[in-house]
Formats: C-alpha cells, sequence, structure tokens
C-alpha cells in the first residue's frame, strides 16, 4: 500500500502553547512512553523553545534522560514540584497517570488538582499524560482492529495541527476528549485512534470525512446539550 501523507500548509502550522496538554493510551504505560518520544521534538518543531522533558513514572524508560518516581510527589506538594523543575529547566513533562494515586490528606483531590494544573499553566510546562488501557478500552480497540476499516494515512504533524485548532486547556482528570488524546492499537503497525476537543471535530471531519472510530456513537454534552459525534478516529502513522 502507498503511503499518502495529507499536505500540512504553512498556514496551518500552529505553535504549540506552554501549557499544551495531551494524553496517550497503549497497552502498557511503556509502550505509551515510547510512542511519545515521536511528538517530543514536534513540540520544538517551530524553533520556539527547545524541548527539556521530565519523565516521571513508575520506572525509567528507554530514550529519556531524565527521570523521576512519579510516587516520590504528593497532591499537597505538587505545585511547588512543579515550580521546582520549571527553576531547573525543564519545560515539558511525561506524567504517569500513578499521579491519580498520589498521598493525600484532603478527602477530595478537587482543591489540590486545580492547585497542580495551575501551577503547570504558570509555569509554561507541556505535560504529555502516558497510561495504559483499561480492560474496557482495551477489548474495544481490540475488536475495533480486527474490522475492514478505511484507515486513512498521515502524519503525526497533521494530527497535532488538528489538536491546536482552537486548543483549550483542560483537565487531566475527566472523561476522554477533555484534552486531545491518541490510543495505541493492541495490534500495532502504526494504527491509532486520534481524539480531539469537541470544537476541533469540524477541522477533523474535514480531514478525515469517511471514518468513524471505536466509540463514534458517544456524543460530547454540555450543559445538558448534544454538541456532536466525540468518538476517536482511527488513522495510519508511518
Amino acid at each position: 500500500m502507498q503511503l499518502t501523507l495529507f499536505p500540512c500548509p504553512e498556514k496551518e502550522k500552529r505553535l504549540f502553547p506552554t501549557s499544551f496538554r495531551m494524553r496517550i493510551s497503549g497497552v502498557t504505560e511503556a509502550e505509551a512512553a515510547a510512542f511519545t518520544l515521536r511528538i517530543l521534538p514536534l513540540l520544538s518543531s517551530a524553533g520556539e523553545r527547545t524541548v527539556v522533558p521530565l519523565l516521571l513514572a513508575r520506572e525509567p524508560y528507554e530514550g529519556y534522560d531524565h527521570f523521576e518516581p512519579v510516587g516520590s510527589w504528593s497532591w499537597p506538594d505538587a505545585p511547588v514540584q512543579v515550580a521546582r523543575i520549571a527553576a531547573e529547566g525543564y519545560n515539558t513533562l511525561i506524567l504517569s497517570d500513578f499521579f491519580h494515586n498520589w498521598r493525600s490528606a484532603q478527602e477530595s483531590i478537587n482543591d489540590e488538582l486545580y492547585a497542580f494544573e495551575k501551577a503547570l499553566s504558570e509555569q509554561h510546562i507541556t505535560l504529555l499524560n502516558i497510561e495504559s488501557h483499561s480492560q474496557d478500552n482495551l477489548r474495544c480497540l481490540t475488536a475495533h482492529g480486527k474490522k475492514n476499516i478505511p484507515w486513512p494515512e498521515v502524519s503525526l504533524e497533521e494530527v497535532l495541527s488538528v489538536m491546536l485548532t482552537d486548543y483549550e486547556d483542560g483537565s487531566l482528570i475527566a472523561p476522554w476528549g477533555g484534552v486531545p488524546y491518541i490510543l495505541l492499537y493492541p495490534q500495532g503497525a502504526g494504527r491509532v485512534a486520534a481524539g480531539f476537543q469537541i470544537q476541533q471535530y469540524d477541522a477533523a471531519l474535514a480531514h478525515w470525512p469517511d471514518t468513524k472510530g471505536p466509540w463514534w456513537h458517544l456524543q460530547e454534552i454540555r450543559n445538558g446539550v448534544v454538541c456532536g459525534n466525540s468518538g476517536p478516529i482511527p488513522m495510519l502513522l508511518p
């Protein structure tokens, strides 16, 4: 099969907000971390700043020069830790979803989550959240990957360009679509499902109008009003 990459015209290239956030999910956290290495060079492709990443995960992964155990942070000290790593020169955080389990003395982490995300924005930290699939997601992706469906062949640059269309900062602890995301199919071979924020779907469907993803029956609802389809779009990355 011949690879056909969608062009990314100069007018469509957008600078990444310094507080850009997205989620990457794979069969394992290690797989998500490996895929994230493909994204990091693109974050600085506009030449605005050099990406200096810190991996905050369960264990070190190949390709990352700087690592801290994710369990060494807690909810009360997370904003201080963010200020510390910014002072040390890090501007991109690759964060394990183990952060959901950080220690807290509070019954609810709402305030501490808000303080953490506020610190990320104030310190201009880009955040890429890596995680492993839930069992439900894994079953759904496995079954969907076996279907005879269109797999548009695109570049990662094109996908990220659409993810920057009318991008809004969102919470990390939110349903899929709170921030842009990529799900890696367990069958591999470059197959992913790319998910977008609801205001980005017009641009997404302009690029990929004839494909439907594993959860395309889902709809985004805001303030009790159905806004539109919000499922991830399957595609093939080289």
